[in-house]
């Protein structure tokens, strides 16, 4: 039974049934009558094993977003603390069309702003359109 268990975990982790006939010193017709003996018990491996790899996977994922978000938290705390009136106009435009375009994102619909306090520049009625300075 011992091979058996082992053929069902080599196949399980992927190798080929001549890869295991070598190591389990089994002939390839052995183990594919075990494999018409244990298809059940194969097929619960499999599952369990894409369900450890699902969970690690998503563990990543979840450092990952952690860190992305602990990182987004002090930039934001960083720019609590500064004044954009050293940031240039054009930079100016560029954060409001990337704030603009998340906004809309979000909210699924298009946000229109009109002139800003400086009258420097306004958005057009045709969002299609470039900025006018």
């Amino acid at each position: 039974m011992k091979k058996q268990e082992d053929f069902m975990k080599m196949l399980v982790e992927g190798l080929s049934y001549r890869e295991i006939s070598e190591k389990l010193n089994v002939s390839t017709t052995t183990l594919c009558s075990w494999k018409k003996q244990y298809n059940r018990e194969i097929g619960n491996m499999k599952v369990l094993k894409n369900d450890e790899m699902i969970k690690k996977i998503e563990m990543t994922i979840q450092a990952r977003l952690e860190c992305y978000g602990g990182n987004l938290n002090k930039i934001k705390e960083e720019l609590e603390k500064r004044s954009m009136e050293n940031v240039s106009t054009d930079k100016l435009i560029d954060m409001m069309f990337k704030l603009e375009n998340k906004i809309e994102e979000i909210a699924g619909q298009r946000i229109y702003i009109g002139e800003d306090t400086d009258g420097l520049m306004k958005l057009l009625e045709d969002p299609k359109e470039k900025w006018s300075l």
